[in-house]
């Protein structure tokens, strides 16, 4: 993941594929499902992609938390 003022972007492999995904970090929301091990999802557009897979619940939930967080520093400010 890189994320810069212009840009969000998303890289995986998938199935030996490069998979990449670009979000505008004004636009794009985080959440996470609700039961505890649920997947961090970026939504913007239309376009969706699920982060975190390799994660345990716990860092899942802060990595979700310090995802956000981020964001909103990038829309409203430091």
């Amino acid at each position: 993941m890189r994320f810069s003022e212009q840009r969000l972007v998303v890289e995986w492999m998938d199935a030996g594929r490069l998979r990449r995904f670009e979000f505008n970090p004004s636009l794009v929301r985080v959440g996470q499902e609700c039961d505890p091990g649920g997947m961090v999802r970026l939504l913007s557009g239309g376009g969706s992609v699920e982060l975190g897979r390799f994660l345990m619940p716990h860092p899942r939930a802060g990595f979700t938390h310090e995802l956000g967080s981020m964001l909103l520093q990038k829309k409203f400010g430091d």
